[in-house]
């Protein structure tokens, strides 16, 4: 590196094997041999130009960069991007290429072989300050930054390793989802009343989910909810008292030993198989739709108020003596198999006429007309 006086040709010495550590923003020491004859060298904390600052923006991540390129934000791989270009980005959607195939040799959790170019660091995505939706499913990211991201509506991000995702700063957030993420995240959505949609699956939290100090989340707050998808997340309760928007709920393979959905007039399906529920009440759930709630222990169901239900999954329960679906005209799927102390299905004419030969029924089971 050769240096010469500002605003002369004038050499007046030699920097030889320069090394800085770091990248731009992030330099913390310059290192090298100072050759000035006749000179005594001093140095000084070194400062960035503003504007050179605001002009540009540091993507250290290539796969990031080279996304950036395909979306024309960015033209060649330098490590930067033109911080204007990226202002009107309202999607973000990195691909990783997802290798996974329905009885392939790669399994469905091994990720790291699953998916290929995979984001390891976000860094800079707080240039893009008018984002409405990020969708970074399958990548290699343990924390985020969104706090600039201010217009952000939808976040997806399934298949991931957050520890911790803060979302204090996004108030207009409505749609949030991280399936499978490899380890149990730091959550709190206590500025995110307006979110809609709420979706952490196979995430082996444990302990309660709703409101209170002990649980994992409060969603006490989310009076707007209308779609929760917690399966597979070892929850012992459920608190949806406040969340009285509430249309789909898919809470299946917890172990919730029962549930108050007395506040939950809207729901239209409804997903609980592979609890321990005992018992269960659902007189309010007028418009109830579909209702998975297999594998449970279940002595007894009163479905007279669900008329509209479509398709009712009530096998391996505990069942007993009669069991009446004959008010449901429009039930077109039924499996009521394996509860070995039900003794009679009551259906109507209708019924017997056209679909009780596609329900999944034990062949021991009386269908009748009336039960005596």
């Amino acid at each position: 590196m050769y240096v010469s006086i500002d605003g002369s040709d004038t050499l007046i010495g030699k920097i030889n094997d320069l090394v800085v550590s770091g990248g731009y923003g992030d330099a913390n020491s310059l290192k090298g041999t100072f050759n000035f004859d006749n000179l005594c060298v001093s140095l000084e904390n070194g400062y960035r130009s503003q504007s050179y600052t605001e002009a540009l923006t540091y993507i250290p991540d290539d796969n990031l960069e080279k996304y950036l390129i395909d979306i024309n934000v960015d033209d060649i791989m330098d490590d930067y991007i033109l911080t204007s270009n990226a202002i009107n980005v309202s999607n973000f959607s990195p691909d990783a290429e997802d290798k996974w195939v329905d009885g392939g040799s790669i399994d469905f959790y091994d990720f790291d072989s699953r998916f290929l170019n995979r984001l390891n660091n976000l860094a800079g995505i707080e240039a893009l300050p008018n984002l409405t939706e990020i969708n970074l499913r399958g990548h290699k990211l343990d924390s985020i930054n969104i706090s600039k991201n201010k217009s952000l509506i939808t976040f997806y991000a399934n298949f991931n390793s957050f520890k911790n995702l803060n979302t204090s700063g996004n108030e207009n957030l409505e749609n949030f989802a991280i399936d499978n993420n490899t380890v149990v995240p730091k959550l709190d959505f206590s500025n995110n009343n307006s979110l809609v949609s709420l979706a952490i699956p196979n995430i082996p939290a444990g302990g309660s989910i709703g409101g209170g100090e002990n649980s994992y989340i409060d969603i006490s707050n989310l009076i707007s909810l209308e779609f929760l998808d917690i399966p597979s997340c070892n929850f012992t309760s459920v608190d949806l008292s406040n969340n009285i928007e509430l249309i789909e709920l898919r809470a299946s393979f917890n172990k919730l030993e029962k549930i108050d959905l007395k506040n939950n007039n809207k729901l239209k399906k409804l997903y609980l198989a592979g609890n321990n529920l005992t018992e269960i009440e659902i007189q309010n759930l007028v418009d109830l739709e579909e209702m998975f709630i297999y594998s449970n222990q279940l002595k007894k169901l009163d479905l007279t108020k669900n008329i509209k239900l479509q398709s009712l999954h009530i096998h391996g329960n505990k069942l007993e003596g009669v069991f009446d679906v004959s008010m449901i005209e429009n039930l077109k799927e039924l499996e009521i198999e394996r509860n070995p102390s039900l003794t009679c299905l009551k259906v109507s004419q209708d019924q017997l006429d056209n679909n009780v030969s596609s329900w999944k029924i034990d062949s021991n089971l009386n269908v009748v007309l009336n039960c005596n």
